[in-house]
């Protein structure tokens, strides 16, 4: 459930243009969920390869371009939901997310266009027995 969130919030980001690259910024998105106990402690980049996040077409010809983090998926996407979902000392579960699969992209269709994206993770919980 709350991955799926976290792929509504990724498909509704703001996307800003440099040369042939569309950079995702996470600045003014926000997270909000109800008696949250997780906290994320970090994100790591469980991805073959680490493709590209996804295609966008831009402007009138539907000119594609890659989709990316500025500073990378590990750093921005653990900065973030360090923000939006921190850690707790007393109740909480601290997490570390594996991203399998991230996948941001659009479907034109006539004057339309919608936003998409896919997130798969793996959640890891440190317990208190090691």
């Amino acid at each position: 459930m709350k991955l799926f969130l976290l792929a509504a919030l990724l498909a509704g980001v703001s996307l800003s243009a440099r040369a042939q690259t569309y950079y995702l910024d996470l600045t003014n998105q926000a997270l909000t969920l109800s008696d949250n106990t997780l906290g994320v402690e970090q994100v790591v980049d469980g991805r073959a390869g680490q493709p590209p996040i996804g295609i966008v077409y831009r402007g009138l010809n539907g000119k594609s371009a890659a989709v990316a983090f500025r500073q990378g998926l590990e750093t921005e996407l653990t900065s973030f939901l360090q923000i939006q979902l921190p850690v707790r000392a007393a109740g909480g579960h601290t997490v570390v997310l594996c991203v399998r699969s991230l996948h941001i992209g659009e479907i034109m269709g006539g004057k339309k266009q919608q936003a998409i994206a896919e997130l798969t993770a793996d959640v890891y919980e440190q317990l208190t027995d090691g």
